[in-house]
């Protein structure tokens, strides 16, 4: 298949996961800043980029594959961060199994993974989770 992007972009979100039974009514969506800022540069520099906000979608780890494989794109980005300081740990759980998931649908497309969490362990990251590159600090230069 042809692909129809350079970068897709992905708020895992997983508060479901995360929150279980509070996360449907008591926890905040927040807008996807970090996601905005990564999609925003790689667009800024003529990538053809689209992000994927999970998060408020609701969209669990198979829908969220089944939009890459229609998407296509060359790069998928997963952005796991957060407002608050241990946000982007918290949501490793979700980001974790969904790029499982995705590896496991196409192990040829490349991963990124970025955030807080990322970032403090990039070496235990890239050993530990189904990715092919882990951003180290700053996301939109990398």
């Amino acid at each position: 298949m042809e692909p129809r992007l350079d970068l897709l972009v992905i708020n895992p979100g997983g508060r479901q996961k995360i929150y279980q039974n509070l996360g449907a009514n008591l926890i905040a969506v927040e807008p996807p800043l970090w996601s905005r800022l990564i999609a925003g540069f790689a667009i800024d520099h003529g990538h053809k980029t689209e992000i994927i906000d999970a998060e408020a979608m609701e969209w669990g780890p198979n829908r969220v594959v089944e939009e890459v494989e229609e998407r296509a794109p060359l790069l998928v980005a997963i952005v796991v961060f957060g407002h608050q300081p241990s946000a982007s740990t918290q949501q490793m759980a979700f980001a974790s199994e969904l790029c499982a998931i995705l590896k496991n649908s196409n192990k040829k497309r490349p991963l990124i993974i970025l955030g807080g969490h990322v970032s403090a362990l990039p070496e235990l990251t890239l050993r530990n989770e189904a990715v092919d590159y882990v951003c180290n600090g700053e996301g939109p230069e990398t």
